[in-house]
């Protein structure tokens, strides 16, 4: 009886295989999500969710997270973001952008008064920083207010955005796709 794979390196063709590095894995695991195989990237980043290299594992974390998120698993991506908010304020990472995203997914969750304390932490780590980050987020507020029926709150946003480049905005909406709030 042979030995599996796994064990020997070797395939069932007999080719050789190489042991896999995790920054390797993650790198094929964005390629698979840029060209639309977010299945087997799935697959794949979860694996990577046993990393022991920290760095390789909050981007998994990160990448997952999104493509949860697009799925309409807001627990499941709220979960992940969660634990690489905990790694980058250990490690003194910037975490505004994480809590944006995390502010979305908690409204989608109905968890508004978390939404809003995720929302103004996120302004105020990135409000002199980014603007077109601030003003994503600004919109994201804007949409929040008006579903709570907030409609003076909702319409004072549009006069408070900070100049921005609308063509770097227009780029981060699209990176950021998954957590924009319905406007």
């Amino acid at each position: 009886m042979p030995f599996p794979s796994w064990l020997t390196g070797v395939s069932a063709a007999g080719e050789e295989r190489r042991p896999s590095h995790p920054d390797e894995d993650l790198s094929r695991a964005l390629d698979l999500v840029d060209e639309g195989r977010v299945p087997e990237a799935t697959v794949l980043l979860e694996s990577l969710l046993n990393s022991s290299d920290a760095k390789v594992l909050d981007l998994a974390r990160n990448q997952l997270a999104d493509i949860y998120a697009e799925q309409g698993r807001y627990a499941d991506a709220g979960a992940l973001l969660l634990l690489s908010l905990q790694y980058r304020t250990n490690s003194g990472d910037q975490t505004g952008y994480l809590l944006a995203s995390l502010a979305v997914l908690q409204k989608k969750q109905g968890r508004i008064d978390e939404a809003e304390l995720s929302y103004s932490a996120a302004l105020d780590a990135l409000r002199d920083l980014d603007p077109e980050m601030t003003v994503f987020i600004l919109r994201n507020v804007e949409t929040l207010y008006a579903s709570l029926g907030r409609g003076d709150e909702a319409d004072s946003i549009e006069a408070r955005l900070p100049e921005y480049d609308e063509q770097l905005f227009a780029e981060l909406e699209n990176e950021l796709e998954p957590y924009i709030d319905a406007r």
